[in-house]
């Protein structure tokens, strides 16, 4: 195992996390605005 793929794999884990928790962000924000207007 070298080291590269390790630190590669290390930034993909992180770009992963960070869109996923966008993507949760995202889904709670448009989820709080249908409740507000009543959808």
């Amino acid at each position: 195992m070298q080291p590269r793929n390790m630190s590669m794999s290390g930034v993909v884990d992180l770009a992963a996390v960070k869109a996923a928790q966008e993507a949760k962000a995202k889904a709670e924000q448009a989820r709080a605005q249908s409740a507000r207007e009543g959808g």
